[in-house]
């Protein structure tokens, strides 16, 4: 009964999640409402900023040197 009256009311089935997505796209171009729909859905790869990369080059960095320096104590006899 609950869902018959909700199929009934479209109004009422939308999430309020949904409804600040659709405010958000409201002044949107046709094709940037379907490029930002299809990001919601995972179905495209969203735009990354130059910071962005720019941290995880950082990050990866960091990491390889440590894993260098764990590599280079673990088999140094000197530290035995």
């Amino acid at each position: 009964l609950w869902a018959a009256a909700l199929q009934g009311n479209k109004k009422a089935a939308v999430s309020a999640e949904q409804s600040a997505f659709d405010a958000l796209i409201a002044d949107f171009s046709p094709e940037d409402k379907v490029k930002a729909r299809r990001n919601k859905a995972g179905l495209d790869a969203r735009a990354v900023g130059k910071g962005m990369l720019f941290n995880f080059c950082i990050l990866s960095v960091l990491l390889c040197s440590l894993l260098v320096l764990v590599f280079s104590l673990s088999h140094c006899n000197s530290f035995i």
